[in-house]
């Protein structure tokens, strides 16, 4: 999938657009096909090193809290 991944810490400079493999939801998520997002102020801070990414563990930090789109799968352990 393509998105929007943070390169290194800075300006609006270190935001790239590449490919990144798609997530798998787990057992308690949902996998969302995005069709906007935005970047809110965390994202920015995120950005300059000031807020640290919501998800651990993950290979490339995806700046996008605020996103719309369509639930193309769903985990396990989801019943709503």
């Amino acid at each position: 999938m393509k998105a929007v991944v943070l390169t290194a810490r800075g300006g609006p400079e270190v935001l790239e657009f590449a490919d990144v493999p798609t997530p798998e939801p787990g057992p308690d998520e949902e996998l969302v096909r995005i069709v906007c997002t935005a970047l809110n102020r965390a994202d920015i801070l995120q950005r300059i090193g000031g807020y640290p990414d919501p998800r651990p563990g993950i290979t490339h930090e995806i700046p996008g809290l605020e996103f719309a789109g369509v639930v193309e799968r769903i985990g396990s352990r989801v019943t709503m």
